[in-house]
């Protein structure tokens, strides 16, 4: 899973539910169906170990790792 794939379902997501910046994302539920997940129905996690986070509509996604790793988890 990357980044830009998780930045890509935030924006679809609101989209498609009519949702404005600053409004709330139920990481991952609301995310899950825009998001081609594994075998378990659930969004992939980071292959490195790291967690991902995003809670409103307008923010960047993240990664726990962030620049701690090369390449680094961060979008440009």
């Amino acid at each position: 899973m990357n980044l830009t794939l998780l930045d890509a379902a935030a924006n679809q997501f609101a989209l498609e539910n009519h949702k404005t910046n600053g409004e709330a994302i139920k990481y991952p539920d609301d995310l899950t169906p825009y998001i081609n997940s594994h075998s378990q129905g659930k969004i992939p996690g980071c292959p490195a170990g790291g967690i991902y986070h995003i809670s409103k509509i307008g923010e960047t996604p993240t990664c726990s790792l962030g620049s701690t790793v090369t390449p680094p988890h961060v979008l440009p």
